[in-house]
């Protein structure tokens, strides 16, 4: 009878700790979510607390007897014992939890408040979004009402380009202005130079508050020099992700913590958290700049429940967007069906669903900041690069090629005085526009960059920008990811492309050209070298910058060892 009472109450508190850690993770940072992951998210936490409690019940009784404290005594009587190590261990758990999920502060680092007027800007960047991805740029099959909503009173690029198909890099163009030749970073697990201002920086130093919460280890704030500027810079990848993402017991995060085990992202839900923790910090120190980094789109392709049966129910095959599958098609070691590469590319789908969701939850958030905030408050979403999903015999990735899918990314601008929209804006910009734009939305004189041009200009003189013939450099970053474990530079591996708002021109490793007239070939589909006459104006160019393309700025820019790690976790580099 005491054996059972014993192993009653071991299960009453086993399950009883594991409910209090589901509740203080369900309610004080968790997004809402179905009742079946709400169910199984209880479970999982119930589940592995109750184990533990077993575990250290068995080990107590042992470790007391071996050493001959007690002798002959029955099983009830190391009760007591055991409920002192229990109770200390679930003190450790709640607290290694709220530590762990909640966004930690750090006094020092905690820009000052400010009493000016000058406007606050958000930078929300969703990874690896394809504009035709979107219910605003025309796509009616993809459902994406919050970001439909948010454009409705917004200006919207239709012709917005990255200047490489690649995270670190992209964004690097994006705080600093400059071409990736210019500010040093060629490929993920490069810092951009030391001495190129970015737009956190000049911005922390005009008083404002800097906070960045970023959900890929490819923009990770050391390996990439994107921190800088940041009085907050959240880049911690914890084991949230996937299969373990119902988990928050204290036994997982401690076996993670001994062994190393970190994930390379975490999901929108997760930084949503973060933000959210984080949010009346930041808006009580106005004015401030608040850049939020999503990754969900980018592969693998996982979409949870629902989304990953949204867009292709009646998919019977036996093929998932996990990363080994998506990476085997890539490299032509799978070959599969069209019902497959239908499926997998629906699954790319459910996760720009899934995305919108936790957008929603963003922009519901923050239209409750107390004081008005969000009237004096700028937001800008874009996409650092877009994605390949089959295109061009291109599969699941964007790295390499400078086509279109790759290359084209959405981009909207919504400021506080605007009062009406979609207004559409068909001339051809870049992502590096985007820091003169920051710039000139603080009210801030900055030295500007040769390339990077305001938006908020171009919109206020649309009739006669004079940009009709602007042209936009782009540059691929396939070398890492084929490197084999070579992670030297090789920039005469690298491809480059030059485009208007109706033409491109791309030059590949050893000479290979392209050239498309995008107005009749819009998918480019059909090589015009030797019917477009006008071809000749592109390959000048093209050899005049060649010498600064091949150039290593940043000579001491090598990668660490785990950098080369966590970006072979996120398929960007194969052995």
């Amino acid at each position: 009878m005491a054996t059972r009472t014993t192993c009653f109450w071991l299960l009453v508190l086993g399950a009883g700790l594991g409910l209090v850690e589901s509740i203080t993770g369900y309610f004080g940072f968790r997004l809402s979510t179905t009742i079946n992951e709400t169910i199984l998210f209880f479970l999982f936490n119930i589940l592995v607390e109750t184990i533990v409690v077993l575990v250290i019940w068995s080990v107590s009784q042992g470790i007391i007897r071996m050493i001959g404290l007690i002798h002959k005594c029955k099983a009830v009587q190391l009760f007591w014992p055991f409920l002192c190590v229990y109770v200390l261990y679930g003190a450790a758990t709640l607290a290694t939890q709220v530590r762990d999920s909640f966004s930690y502060q750090d006094s020092k680092n905690i820009g000052t408040v400010c009493s000016s007027q000058k406007e606050n800007i958000i930078l929300i960047i969703v990874d690896t979004l394809r504009q035709d991805r979107l219910g605003c740029y025309g796509n009616p099959d993809i459902y994406t009402p919050a970001l439909d909503r948010f454009s409705r009173k917004a200006h919207l690029f239709t012709q917005a380009v990255c200047q490489i198909p690649i995270t670190a890099p992209s964004h690097q163009s994006l705080f600093s202005g400059l071409y990736p030749f210019e500010h040093g970073g060629r490929y993920n697990g490069m810092a951009c130079r030391p001495d190129c201002a970015l737009v956190a920086e000049i911005l922390r130093e005009q008083g404002y508050a800097t906070a960045a919460f970023v959900s890929s280890a490819a923009v990770d704030g050391d390996v990439s020099g994107l921190s800088r500027g940041f009085d907050y810079y959240d880049d911690r990848f914890f084991f949230y992700n996937y299969d373990q993402r119902y988990i928050q017991s204290m036994p997982v995060r401690l076996l993670a913590s001994l062994f190393g085990w970190r994930t390379s992202e975490i999901r929108a839900g997760e930084l949503n958290k973060r933000i959210k923790w984080y949010l009346p910090e930041i808006a009580a120190q106005q004015p401030f700049f608040l850049w939020l980094h999503y990754y969900d789109p980018h592969m693998p392709y996982q979409p949870q429940r629902p989304y990953d049966r949204l867009y292709d129910q009646g998919y019977s095959g036996q093929y998932r967007g996990d990363f080994q599958t998506i990476l085997d098609i890539h490299m032509g070691d799978l070959i599969v069906s069209h019902d497959d590469m239908v499926h997998i590319s629906a699954l790319y789908d459910g996760e720009v669903t899934e995305v919108d969701r936790s957008l929603e939850d963003l922009f519901r958030t923050l239209s409750i900041l107390p004081d008005r905030v969000m009237d004096r408050t700028s937001i800008i979403f874009a996409s650092d690069h877009g994605e390949s999903l089959t295109e061009h015999n291109y599969y699941f990735f964007h790295a390499e090629k400078l086509t279109d899918p790759s290359l084209r990314v959405p981009l909207l601008l919504r400021f506080p005085e605007q009062a009406s929209g979609p207004l559409f804006c068909s001339r051809l910009v870049m992502l590096l526009d985007l820091y003169a734009t920051l710039l000139d939305r603080a009210g801030i004189q900055a030295e500007p960059t040769r390339n990077s041009h305001n938006l908020v200009s171009l919109l206020s003189c649309m009739e006669n920008a004079g940009d009709s013939d602007r042209i936009a450099l782009s540059e691929n970053g396939d070398r890492f990811f084929l490197s084999g474990g070579n992670h030297d530079l090789h920039l005469d591996q690298k491809s480059f492309s030059l485009r208007t708002e109706s033409r491109k021109y791309i030059r590949h490793p050893g000479g290979e050209e392209e050239y498309f007239d995008l107005l009749e070939d819009p998918r480019e589909l059909h090589n015009s070298m030797n019917t477009d006459q006008t071809i000749e104006q592109y390959r000048t160019l093209m050899s005049t910058l060649e010498p600064s393309l091949r150039l290593v700025v940043f000579e001491a820019n090598k990668p660490s060892a785990e950098a080369i790690r966590q970006l072979q976790a996120l398929g960007y580099i194969h052995e």
